[in-house]
């Protein structure tokens, strides 16, 4: 008795998804079914993951109704992109099949490579590398370690000299320069050598702390390229506190409500003790 009316009431739910429109193709009616139908039982997963017994802290007293998921979803599908490749077999879509190897943006959490590191990490002890590191190690190394810095590594083997000996204007600074990073889009010009005891406009150009305060950062800023000045230290220090803010609120909330700045940092996966 407690599956009497469930065909009735998910065939009521799937006319008022009202998903329809009129086409000579009869093939599209079975199709346009199908999301129906999705979208009918993503809702009922959404009120089971709201009753808390999946999970304790997904629990929701007011779940919105299905008038509502339908408008949230909606919008959902309309702003992602598949090339972003944050679910399995989006990799697999045309649209990101038909990108050149440069703008394949693969992600770490979805690609095969990272899995089968989890799975070596969750089999292994976890607390002594092969190597012979572990944590105590890892504290006497000090300022030594920056973090991880593999996907800046990979920046750094792609700075190639622009052809000919030509030189275009640096993303970073503004001036001459003869090189360019074919790893990020749009292939910019930066400055790969340091000089003057100053950092170079490499990694500055790849600073999370540091965006949006360079030459070519208008186009996010919505500022104009006319008004932009070279940033000093004291605002390059600045922008790097408001980045971590930003990105504070970007984390996963921790427990403890009242949590510093660095323990929230702590707290994101992405993130270890020794990171810049």
């Amino acid at each position: 008795m407690k599956t009497y009316g469930a065909i009735d009431r998910m065939d009521h739910l799937i006319q008022n998804c009202n998903m329809k429109y009129r086409t000579w193709k009869y093939w599209h009616s079975g199709m346009i079914h199908g999301n129906a139908l999705a979208v009918v039982v993503a809702y009922d997963f959404y009120l089971e993951a709201c009753t808390g017994h999946l999970r304790p802290e997904w629990k929701v007293e007011k779940p919105v109704s299905f008038y509502r998921f339908r408008e949230i979803l909606g919008h959902q599908m309309l702003t992602y992109s598949p090339t972003n490749r944050q679910y399995p077999g989006d990799e697999s879509l045309r649209v990101c099949t038909k990108q050149s190897v440069k703008r394949r943006i693969v992600s770490s959490m979805m690609s095969s490579d990272s899995s089968q590191a989890m799975s070596s990490l969750s089999s292994s002890s976890g607390t002594t590398t092969s190597n012979g590191i572990n944590k105590e190690k890892l504290d006497m190394a000090g300022n030594r370690l920056c973090g991880f810095l593999d996907e800046l590594l990979l920046h750094e083997k792609a700075v190639k000299p622009i052809p000919n000996k030509a030189h275009q204007v640096c993303h970073c600074c503004g001036k001459a320069a003869y090189h360019y990073c074919s790893r990020c889009p749009g292939n910019p010009a930066l400055h790969a050598h340091h000089h003057d005891g100053k950092n170079t406009c490499f990694l500055h150009y790849h600073n999370t702390g540091s965006f949006g305060s360079w030459k070519e950062d208008f186009k996010w800023t919505g500022a104009k390229r006319k008004d932009w000045k070279m940033p000093d230290e004291a605002m390059l220090q600045e922008s790097s506190r408001q980045m971590k803010r930003l990105h504070q609120s970007i984390v996963k909330p921790t427990s403890n409500r009242s949590s510093t700045l660095a323990e929230a940092v702590r707290n994101d996966p992405t993130r270890n003790e020794h990171t810049i």
